[in-house]
This record gives structure tokens, sequence and C-alpha cells, in this order.
């Protein structure tokens, strides 16, 4: 992989941060939205008021360096690039306009903190940060939290985000002009921490389109943190309500059968169990590698009283034999109806299918995710090392994490709203769109500015 470094400028005035967009004339990134960039052919912050004067038309006597930061290394998979970034901060000081180059070919000036909801190039957002800091450390200490938890379920998972985001919350309120925006922000970066787990960022979604409603219809309410912890508290409270009733739905289902088969490990497949455990006796149960979470759910299942078979996952189409029913939970729900979770439960789903069994996914609505088809799904990998530890030259070892399950694969899904075939799934996220939708647009809409090299534009 070629490493390339490159100088990333910031241009700030009265608050705003300057946006360029790519030219279809540009070798990389067409389109796409960045900083004011260029390579490195000299010390970097040379090379930064180089391209300041090359692409905006800004001279020394214009600007002034406030920071440096730390170069971030970006890997491009597609490009086969590792680019090293030298981020710098600029503030501007003359009245002089912003003239594009051929590079570009529009420019805006934005509130810092939505520079996520730009399509930018690698790193964009990064980079920023490291010459504005843009989330407190709780944030990262919350990403960082969440990225190390590999034991808990999905709607696990996003309780412990809401929690988190409240404690930030609270710590941090300060109503201002971007508090709101701050904290769709912060939402955000904490969602993306797990981008494979629907209901984290829909939950936190949730938080922020109520708090758009809220805010609009009555802002004077705002003055203090209460109003805002209660509406985050409700969110919380909505999250155990719907895994209740997903729950309640689900022992509907599996009442009439007797040997249920399973892999990993869901916290609400585990609340339905409990509840047939007197009808149900026999469960098998896939072990569920490379951290085998699956043997906790074998361990939960035989203290209810259930008689437990803990397999190995390749032997789910031989031991599939002896079961009448197969179900899953699941960490997200497409628009094409298809299903996201554990590495496995595709194989399981085959397996039903041959077998000729029902194949069940028990979930909420909370992890609907807005992707039209796999190809777009946020699939998360993780250490290799989980899998085999030892270097080997001309060996790659990949751990994924999550699959898709197909489909025409599953018999139905049952949610907390009900029970739905997988097209039903599909015709509800084009009547309502999942709420993480939230968390990718602006708080409030931000001015946009045309390329006009000859009109002198401020930020207002």
């Amino acid at each position: 992989m070629d490493e390339t470094h490159v100088v990333t400028a910031f241009l700030m005035e009265q608050g705003k941060v300057l946006l360029l967009r790519r030219s279809n004339r540009v070798g990389t990134y067409r389109g796409a939205w960045a900083g004011i960039s260029g390579f490195v052919e000299r010390k970097p912050v040379e090379q930064a008021y180089l391209e300041l004067e090359e692409e905006v038309g800004l001279s020394k006597r214009d600007c002034v360096l406030q920071k440096s930061g730390k170069p971030l290394r970006v890997r491009d998979e597609a490009l086969q690039r590792l680019w090293v970034i030298h981020p710098f901060l600029f503030q501007k000081i003359s009245p002089r306009p912003v003239r594009l180059d051929w590079e570009h070919k529009e420019y805006r000036w934005i509130c810092p903190w939505t520079i996520d909801t730009f399509s930018g190039v690698p790193g964009l957002t990064e980079a920023l940060h490291a010459v504005l800091p843009l989330f407190p450390p709780e944030i990262q200490e919350g990403k960082s939290l969440l990225q190390k938890d590999t034991a808990s379920g999905a709607m696990e998972m996003a309780t412990k985000a809401v929690e988190i985001f409240s404690e930030v919350a609270r710590h941090h309120f300060k109503p201002s002009s971007d508090y709101f925006e701050k904290l769709r922000f912060w939402a955000h970066q904490l969602a993306m921490a797990r981008p494979s787990m629907a209901p984290v960022g829909n939950a936190l979604g949730s938080i922020i389109l109520t708090l758009r409603t809220h805010q609009k219809a009555q802002p004077e309410n705002f003055g203090s943190p209460s109003p805002l912890l209660h509406l985050i508290s409700t969110i919380r409270q909505e999250l155990d309500a719907s895994r209740k009733k997903a729950a309640k739905q689900l022992v509907q289902i599996l009442k009439p059968f007797s040997c249920v088969i399973t892999l990993s490990r869901s916290s609400t497949l585990l609340a339905a169990f409990r509840s047939i455990r007197k009808r149900h006796r026999q469960a098998i149960v896939a072990e569920s590698r490379p951290l085998f979470e699956g043997r906790d759910t074998a361990k939960a299942l035989a203290e209810l009283g259930f008689s437990v078979t803990l397999i190995a996952d390749a032997a789910l189409a031989y031991h599939i034999t002896q079961a009448d029913v197969a179900v899953v939970g699941a960490d997200a729900l497409l628009a094409d109806g298809s299903v996201v979770n554990k590495i496995g439960s595709h194989l399981l789903a085959l397996a039903a299918r041959e077998k000729g069994i029902p194949f069940y996914v028990g979930c909420e609505e909370y992890k609907r995710y807005p992707a039209t088809e796999v190809s777009a799904f946020p699939f998360e990998t993780a250490n290799p090392r989980e899998i085999f530890a030892h270097k080997i030259p001309n060996l790659v070892v990949h751990n994924q994490y999550f699959e898709a399950i197909p489909a025409h694969l599953i018999t139905r899904i049952i949610t907390d709203q009900g029970e739905f075939s997988p097209a039903d799934i599909g015709r509800l996220a084009q009547k309502s769109p999942p709420p993480v939708v939230a968390l990718q647009h602006p708080f409030q809409e931000e001015e946009s500015f045309p390329e006009s090299p000859g009109q002198n534009q401020h930020p207002s």
C-alpha cells in the first residue's frame, strides 16, 4: 500500500469552517467535500500556505495559523493508498473573498459540527477534530467502550449508548446557538462506533428527532438540562418496552414447537425463552465463534430448565434434523427485507430451508436500517487475532462478525409491533425512514454558497 503525505488546511471565519467541493477535473474523490488540500512537496506548513493561495486566493496577509495537528494515517483500501494527513487550522482576518481554482467547483461556510453530514474525502472529520476539538473526551471514551464490548446484544448496546449520551449531555449542557448541533454530532459519533448494530443509531436518532420537534415548538423549555434528560430517559424506557413486547410476540410464535435451534446471544430471544420454558424443553445452540457468546445462551437456557445441546457452528446442518424450528435475533433489518445478524445465521437459514422447517427472526423495530440493499450496509470486521494469532506469509485472516440473511430464507420477522413478512419491512421503510437518518442531517439547515469567484461572500 502506497504512503502519500498531504496537507489539509481548514479556514475559519466568524465561527464557520470553509469546505470545498472537488471538481471533476481532479484525479481522486471527484465531487467529495474537503479542506484546502495538496500533496506535501516542502515543509507541511509551507505547503499549507501555498495551497491557501492556489486554491482559494488567500495569502499570509489574509489568514493566521492557529493550530497544527498531529499527522493522521487514513487507509483507502479501494485506492490501495495510505494517506498521511497533516492538518492545519487558519483564521481568516481580511475581507478578501474566496476565489476557487480549477480543483473545486463549490464552497460552503459550515458550522463545524455539521462536517459529518457532508460526503467528504476520507479522514475529513478526523482531520478537523485534530485542530478543532469537536467532541469531549467522554465521547471518545464512550466509543471505545462500545467498540470493545463484544458480549452485549444490539439492544443492550443501544441502552449503553443512550446512557453514555445522557451523561455527556448533562455534563456539557450549555445553551447556545450550536449546542443542539453539537448534540446531534456527538450522537452520530457514538452511533458510528457500532454501525452494524442498528438499534444504537436508531435510539440516538430518536432522541435527536424528538429533541428537534420539542425544541422548535417550545425553545424556552430548554434553558436547563432537565427537559433534555427527561426526553433521553423516555427513549431509554421505550427501548426496554420494545424488547419486552417483541419477546411477548415471539412467545406466541414458538409455542407449538418442541425443539428450537439457534445461535449467538439475543436478549430478546432470551426474554422469550424465559416465558416458554415450561413448554419448550429442548434447545440446540451453536457456540458462535470466535467469542463463543452462544455458550452464554446455552448456559442460560440450561438454567431455565431446557435440555440443551451445545454444538460447533459447523455442525448446524447436522443437528438441524433434530429441531422443528429455527430462530435468531437480529442486529439490523434492511429495507430490502434481509436481516443482518451474527455470522453463521445465513448457514442456519439455509439448513432450515433444506430441512423444511420455519426460520424466524425475533427483534424490535428499533433495528430497522435505511440501506436498500446488502452492499450498502456497514458490516463490521474484528481483530483477526481472535481467530488466529500467528503471522504467516501469504496467510490472510478475516474476522467477519455479521452477515445478511436473504429475505427469501426468512419465514416471518417477529417484532414488538407484530408479525411481518420480509416484504412488509420494505414497505414500512418506504413509509417511515428509521430514526438513524436524523443523525445524518444537520439539526438546522446550513446556508449554501454556490461557486461565485468574483463576489465577496462571508459566512452569516
